[in-house]
């Protein structure tokens, strides 16, 4: 008969080199860990999620070594990167992601980050946030999948959005788009992949190699602005400016 393996056991692997990684990493899946972090270079603990959330160094990586949920609210304010072990992992967000400060970077083709069942959006990039995501997907069941109020940088991976209306893409206010590759798909009727809201002042440019579709014709979206309003807002889609404070265009 097998003995289940307490909390604490699984919470004894601490602090270890890069030298014996591999080995501790396995025996920490056995143990039924869910996640590991960095503390410092080459220096790793295996444990929750929470706990690796919470004790991950500013700057560090944090591994899925299991399928995730995460009840409530999700804040970032540091620079973290979040990567699987090389197996298929999704980390489910019922409530939201808030990225206050520093940087959240999504770096793993097997990673799926979905919910957003509680929330108006999935992932919240406030004014002094940087979202990078480089592989992987995003899938929201929430009215946007990213609202954007920073810096956003997608190079590859998917964004999918299957909420009725939803918009993957929110950029508002003086946020800073940047897409080069990636799919960024609203699957739903009523939605649009990309929206520049009202009144914004912020930057989109999409070049390389992307794909950006929607189910209806609102792929690339840009809100009229209110009478009276400044606003300054530009897409630059391929080297072509379709929107800026002299027009409003739905592609």
């Amino acid at each position: 008969m097998t003995t289940p393996v307490s909390q604490a056991q699984r919470l004894k692997i601490t602090y270890i080199s890069s030298s014996d990684y591999g080995n501790k990493e396995y025996y920490a899946k056995w143990l039924q860990c869910e996640a590991g972090y960095e503390t410092s270079e080459n220096t790793w603990v295996y444990g929750t999620f929470l706990t690796a959330l919470s004790n991950v160094y500013n700057g560090g990586t944090i591994k899925l070594f299991k399928d995730v949920t995460y009840s409530g609210l999700l804040s970032i304010s540091k620079n973290i990167t979040l990567k699987t072990d090389g197996n298929p992992r999704t980390l489910t967000i019922n409530d939201y992601i808030n990225v206050t400060d520093g940087s959240l970077t999504i770096d793993s083709a097997d990673l799926t980050i979905t919910g957003g069942n509680n929330s108006y959006q999935l992932i919240y990039n406030g004014s002094n946030g940087t979202v990078n995501i480089k592989s992987g997907t995003v899938s929201s069941v929430s009215a946007y999948c990213i609202y954007n109020l920073g810096t956003l940088n997608i190079l590859s991976g998917e964004i999918i959005g299957s909420f009725v209306g939803v918009t993957v893409i929110n950029n508002n206010v003086s946020g800073t788009v940047t897409i080069t590759g990636g799919n960024i798909i609203s699957s739903s009727p009523g939605g649009s992949a990309i929206l520049e809201d009202v009144n914004a002042t912020g930057l989109i440019t999409i070049s390389g190699t992307p794909v950006i579709s929607s189910a209806t014709d609102r792929t690339i979206e840009c809100m009229m602005r209110t009478i009276g309003t400044t606003d300054t807002a530009v897409i630059n889609y391929f080297g072509v400016t379709i929107y800026d404070s002299s027009m409003s265009n739905i592609l």
